[in-house]
């Protein structure tokens, strides 16, 4: 009879991780799917055959993202995001805060929700 091969030790545990994150990542992007999803079923749907009432929508979501960029400590959400996000892990200290990340995720579910491209 052969003998299972079961990884242990480090691997192990590089292999639990990888499952842990992964089904973190997927799980976040689903809940971030649903809330774009959702602002624009509520937001633009009702809108959609209005004629020049469909631009409503635009402008609240357009006024949404300003409300959110003037969070105060709130990062630079309305645009140019990508390259600085990349200055700041390649030059900077690497790290992400939680607040920043959440910011801009909401703008972007905004953005998006509200019929805008993100």
């Amino acid at each position: 009879m052969k003998k299972m091969l079961i990884p242990s030790g480090r691997q192990t545990t590089l292999m639990l991780g990888a499952l842990i994150i992964g089904a973190a990542a997927g799980t976040v992007n689903h809940i971030f799917a649903a809330s774009y999803d959702g602002l624009y079923e509520l937001a633009v749907r009702p809108f959609e055959r209005g004629g020049a009432k469909v631009f409503i929508p635009l402008f609240a979501g357009a006024a949404l993202l300003i409300a959110i960029s003037r969070i105060p400590g709130a990062p630079d959400v309305l645009g140019l995001g990508f390259p600085r996000f990349i200055e700041k892990i390649n030059l900077g200290s690497g790290t992400v805060r939680l607040r920043d990340a959440a910011a801009r995720a909401l703008a972007a579910a905004v953005s998006l929700g509200f019929g805008g491209s993100a």
